[in-house]
């Protein structure tokens, strides 16, 4: 009980918890949400950037049997409006900075009720027993993107979060409990919920919650507080090996990258400036850390590693026949404890992502001779940028309200520094500058899903089903044939 779990490193603050106290924050929530009414099997939703108030919510949540629900914390108030009528959800935990955005999101939902974490934390919490439910209910609630632009909600059950995320600890992460992790990236996330969070908590070791990403910074904290893990994006990584503080970490045994493609260019780099050795894991909300390779073994260039424990990685070749067959280029499937449940409100949509009991990703690989996948392509058009995902279609659907635009397409290209950068290719009646488009789309999108640059068309490439070819606009943004707009 003694033994710490978090350590908190805000702007000029320090503050550890050791796993008695942070009970004691779980306890005293739980208290709060029984009296709201709150009842085991109810969508609970939280926003708030990491900080031990918000890991107190979510096992606090878990421990009453709830279903968890993390927003993004930079989510505009339509989107955070939308997750919780879309998830049934009964009752919001928010942090300080969020509160008049979360107020004005449940204006006019009905039955929401919004709770701060420092009220919620207010009073002598009293033991309660955790739930013991079913395995099959819901623990987790993480949202994603449908062919129609709506978010869709990947269902996970307590038995695949709990399972699949020690199977990873103690078959490939080989966590103890000296392991100490950098929780920087969101823990919104699933990237960084599991593997920052719960993956070093469930080892015996703890976690070092840093709210806001700095190079320099962070580079300070992981000396001072001797990081041993740190799971970063690309992003990250490619400020880290550009920070002016050069020398290496110490105490760090080895990072992992995912959320957005790494070059092996960038992993060098890093690996150098950080002084140990960087890897590249693979995994989707719906299917989180499929497969990932950990010391002793050393990184395979360009692959993001082997199938993780509990899990089943294979490819559905152009023949449309189910392979784990070496050199095969098709899609990837993967089937086990981390894959999700369902989606929420949508049957159609979950039979349909399923074949034989794999989940179909949509992205392109094949498996080398020792079972190693390499991502070749995506065939979605979902854009990584920075580690968040970006959803065309829902971008799509705030530009195309434009009264000038009469035709839109969003697409990803290759970005140095975010993995992708979003780009919107329009038909208009009229030139538009990019400043004014994102300035009309700033009130229903984040800002990171806003396009940093824009492509005029006079008639977009079709296939034969007469939908628009996102491939050859690709090609032709990044061949120069399609000019792109930027801000000046």
């Amino acid at each position: 009980p003694a033994r710490i779990a978090l350590v908190y490193r805000g702007e000029g603050e320090r503050q550890s918890l050791s796993r008695q106290q942070l009970e004691r924050r779980v306890l005293s929530l739980v208290d709060h949400l029984v009296a709201l009414g709150a009842r085991p099997g109810d969508r609970i939703a939280l926003i708030g950037e990491n900080h031990p108030d918000f890991v107190a919510a979510f096992f606090a949540i878990a421990y009453l049997g709830g279903s968890a629900l993390p927003i993004p914390f930079r989510s505009a108030e339509g989107e955070i409006r939308y997750r919780l009528k879309d998830a049934s959800a009964r009752i919001i935990l928010h942090d300080a900075a969020r509160e008049a955005r979360v107020l004005s999101a449940i204006d006019g939902l009905n039955g929401v009720i919004a709770l701060s974490f420092k009220d919620a934390l207010q009073g002598k919490p009293r033991f309660r027993s955790p739930y013991e439910g079913p395995e099959a209910s819901i623990a987790l609630i993480l949202y994603t993107s449908g062919t129609t632009g709506e978010a869709k909600g990947a269902a996970i059950h307590h038995a695949a979060l709990l399972l699949h995320t020690l199977g990873l600890v103690h078959h490939r992460l080989r966590f103890d409990e000296n392991t100490r992790a950098l929780a920087v990236l969101p823990l919104t996330h699933s990237f960084g919920l599991r593997m920052s969070l719960l993956a070093p908590l469930y080892s015996g070791g703890l976690s070092v919650l840093v709210p806001r990403f700095d190079p320099d910074s962070v580079k300070i904290i992981c000396r001072e507080e001797g990081i041993t893990w740190l799971p970063a994006v690309p992003t990250m990584l490619a400020a880290l090996a550009s920070s002016s503080d050069t020398a290496p970490i110490p105490s760090l045994k080895w990072a992992l990258s995912a959320g957005a493609p790494l070059s092996e260019g960038l992993r060098k780099r890093a690996s150098d400036a950080l002084g140990c050795p960087v890897y590249q894991g693979y995994g989707l909300t719906e299917a989180t850390f499929s497969a990932v390779d950990a010391p002793p073994e050393p990184p395979t260039p360009r692959s993001v590693g082997r199938a993780a424990y509990g899990t089943e990685i294979a490819i559905l070749g152009e023949d449309g026949e189910i392979t784990r067959a070496h050199s095969t280029r098709g899609e990837v499937l993967v089937r086990g404890q981390n894959v999700m449940s369902h989606y929420l409100n949508d049957p159609e949509k979950t039979e349909a992502s399923f074949i034989d009991g794999f989940f179909r990703t949509g992205d392109i690989g094949m498996l080398d001779a020792e079972g190693r996948l390499f991502i070749l392509d995506r065939e979605k058009d979902l854009i990584l940028r920075g580690g968040e995902n970006i959803y065309p279609s829902e971008v799509e659907g705030a530009l195309i309200k434009h009264p000038e635009i009469l035709e839109v397409a969003v697409v990803g290209i290759p970005h140095e520094y975010y993995g992708e950068e979003v780009i919107a290719v329009v038909r208009t009646h009229r030139p538009l500058e990019l400043t004014g488009l994102r300035e009309f789309a700033r009130a229903t999108l984040a800002p990171q899903k806003l396009p940093t640059g824009i492509a005029f068309i006079d008639a977009f490439p079709l296939g034969a089903s007469a939908k628009i070819l996102k491939r050859e606009l690709r090609r032709m943004l990044m061949d120069g044939t399609l000019p792109i707009a930027r801000e000046i």
